[in-house]
């Protein structure tokens, strides 16, 4: 019975470190993991600033933080996914389940959410290549009038009616800016019939 009981509590100290150790690694990954978002923050807005000063062209500063937002959430997210299959690898979850899994999620999220992603891209591109601005004068899908905001998803358009538009970025084809490079002003003046 002695011998028993000291086995039993062998095991029980093996399995009580064994769990130790693993709850102290998994820790250890979500700390390194935290530090790397942050570190990823402040190295990829150091490099915005360092090219925005580099270059000869000014950066507008909406341009700028359309980017920083973007990189790093994809830096933020990859290095989460990282972790998370770190951790579960750890507590025992097969390599291969997890790609699989991965696999049928990214697949799953990409069929659904196809239209977000589509105009989440071309609002990028848009605010990117500056096709247009918050306060020119834009025609867009047979809509004139200023743009009073600009997003990753939608773009919305007070006409001169004042009714607001709200188009979708991945639905933008053709636009027209009135208000790229140079303006000319459009002033309708009333004059009578007697007048010379």
């Amino acid at each position: 019975m002695e011998e028993f009981l000291k086995l039993f509590s062998e095991k029980n100290i093996e399995g009580l470190l064994e769990l130790g150790y693993k709850i102290f690694y998994c820790l250890i990954v979500l700390v390194v993991c935290l530090f790397l978002v942050q570190l990823s923050r402040k190295v990829v807005k150091r490099f915005l600033m360092k090219q925005a000063q580099n270059s000869k062209v000014p950066v507008d500063e909406r341009k700028a933080n359309t980017v920083y937002s973007i990189v790093s959430s994809v830096i933020k997210y990859l290095l989460y996914f990282i972790a998370i299959c770190t951790i579960l690898v750890q507590l025992g979850v097969e390599k291969s389940s997890l790609i699989a899994i991965a696999g049928a999620g990214s697949v799953a999220i990409g069929l659904g959410a196809q239209n977000v992603i589509q105009d989440t891209l071309d609002g990028f591109f848009i605010l990117f290549e500056d096709h247009f601005g918050v306060g020119d004068i834009v025609t867009i899908q047979g809509q004139t009038g200023t743009v009073e905001a600009i997003t990753m998803r939608t773009t919305k358009i007070r006409d001169f009616n004042g009714a607001v538009h709200i188009i979708p970025n991945g639905s933008i084809g053709v636009i027209t800016n009135y208000c790229k490079e140079y303006m000319n002003a459009i002033v309708e003046i009333d004059v009578g019939y007697e007048e010379n």
